[in-house]
């Protein structure tokens, strides 16, 4: 989250500076530091709805209390029953139980229980606490970079657990890279699920989605909750960064996978029309001396790929193949790594997204060491976004005042009185009795000098080309203007 080393040290030292024991069979036993915080989360208990798994549920419970020391609050517990559970039995277990029925869970962990077909309602409350916290009056007053730290902080206090389990409907939120980190966390959940198949999660999602294979190999499947829609939807980003290290071969197909080293890093071995589609990279190595076989890499690779296949060495050890993320240094996905591939991806990347002089201008501007502002400053300048006279008459902004000049040299000075009160673009939506708009003047001389410049509040029921030109008009017959041009684009105002 980018806090400094030192904080970092502060905030570890309050936690690691304690230690827990656990009584055990009524002996004092463990001692644990932590590492982290400790949370206390709910839980979901799943049974029949039979009097008998019911008591016995609620006899676990009254132990649990025994042990503990420690009460369930029984009017914060629910019970949801499915619809083929009759009113009797429901009522009888409600009692046994000594809780509460409801319809439904709408959340758990902060997390919606059921999504039906409309996404973006269950989801708006993560868009309108955004746009609380950016249409304050306050943020209007912000610096650009001022703007640019407020929108990260109130993208970080988005409940990113949230966009790790669930895919955010696209549009919802309103930012243009927060699918691309929406589908970073997802992969990162089937990333755990690939390297970790013993964990609970990893069983459940096995024994319905891909029973007989991998979590990479997985397909949609029929009718899929939508948590496992949202996590398969994110395989292909993994998948795009995955790449193999060659151990036994035994896994890796040797023209379909991603196995050779160098640039692309996704690049896979050219093949005539006749490949095999099945052939494993363990028939390209001599088990017994750990050699690649020459004979083969001669008649079937291309120069090019046999010499990428001699850098890569072979293990006594004959360990197996294992898949890692080469986008990032140690082989481990990283949320930021996949964030970044998502973006650029693997065949532009940065380096053919930027030119040269670019990224060389990117780093200069962005390592200053100044004020931020100084930086932004800056970079606009370079992308054209400042509002210099180049830029203006590209936009087609400065060509009347020009054409003019050019064409009559011999005008006095104070022939042109460029009014831009443009303010409110469209003052038919605030023209009503009792509302107060603000109108603004700028008059400049022949040469682009600025004469003056005026604002006013302004209440009336005129339209705003009107209000417009009345203002300007009056405020040049204040100041002496004999001559008066005005620049605008509204046909009614010419007419009248």
């Amino acid at each position: 989250m980018g806090f400094g080393d030192d904080r970092v040290r502060r905030v570890m030292d309050c936690l690691s500076s304690v230690s827990f024991a656990f009584k055990i069979n009524g002996r004092i036993s463990g001692s644990v530091i932590p590492s982290r915080g400790l949370r206390q989360d709910d839980i979901i208990l799943f049974a029949k709805a039979t009097v008998r798994e019911c008591s016995k549920i609620a006899e676990i419970i009254i132990k649990y209390e025994r042990a503990s020391w420690q009460s369930v609050n029984l009017d914060k517990t629910d019970v949801v029953f499915s619809k083929s559970v009759i009113e009797e039995r429901r009522q009888e277990i409600v009692n046994i139980l000594g809780v509460h029925e409801v319809e439904r869970h709408e959340k758990y962990l902060c997390l919606p229980m059921i999504i039906g077909r409309s996404k973006k309602v269950i989801f708006a409350l993560l868009k309108e606490r955004i746009w609380r916290k950016l249409q304050g009056w306050k943020e209007k007053l912000l610096s650009k970079p001022g703007k640019e730290v407020m929108i990260k902080a109130v993208a970080q206090a988005i409940p990113t657990y949230m966009m790790s389990i669930f895919k955010i409907p696209e549009g919802g939120m309103g930012f243009r890279d927060l699918k691309v980190f929406n589908q970073a966390l997802l992969a990162k959940q089937i990333w755990r699920l690939h390297t970790k198949p013993n964990t609970l999660t990893h069983a459940i999602l096995k024994a319905k989605y891909f029973k007989n294979g991998s979590v990479l190999e997985a397909y949609g499947g029929y009718d899929p909750s939508y948590s496992w829609r949202s996590l398969w939807g994110s395989k292909s980003l993994l998948l795009e960064g995955l790449k193999w290290r060659v151990g036994n071969g035994v896994n890796i197909r040797v023209w379909l996978d991603a196995w050779l080293p160098g640039e692309p890093p996704t690049a896979v071995p050219v093949h005539d029309m006749n490949f095999d589609p099945e052939l494993r990279v363990l028939e390209l190595i001599n088990e017994e001396c750990g050699e690649w076989r020459g004979d083969l890499l001669q008649s079937l690779f291309s120069v090019q790929d046999r010499n990428l296949i001699l850098q890569l060495p072979i293990s006594y050890a004959m360990p197996e193949d294992k898949l890692f993320w080469w986008p990032s240094k140690n082989g481990e996905y990283t949320v930021k790594s996949g964030y970044w591939l998502g973006r650029l991806g693997h065949v532009e990347g940065v380096a053919n997204t930027l030119s040269e002089n670019e990224r060389e201008a990117w780093k200069l501007v962005w390592n200053l060491g100044g004020p931020p502002k100084l930086s932004h400053f800056i970079w606009k300048t370079c992308k054209g976004s400042m509002p210099v006279k180049q830029e203006l008459h590209r936009r087609h902004m400065l060509m009347m005042r020009n054409k003019l000049v050019r064409e009559n040299g011999t005008l006095t000075p104070v022939y042109v009185t460029t009014v831009f009160s443009r303010l409110v673009l469209d003052y038919g939506i605030y023209a009503k009795k009792g509302v107060y708009v603000s109108l603004g003047v700028v008059a400049r001389d022949d040469r682009g000098k600025i004469l003056l410049a005026a604002v006013r509040r302004y209440e009336g029921e005129w339209d705003v080309e009107m209000a417009e030109v009345r203002f300007g008009m009056n405020l040049a017959r204040r100041y002496g203007f004999k001559k008066i041009w005005l620049e605008g684009d509204a046909a009614n105002v010419a007419t009248r």
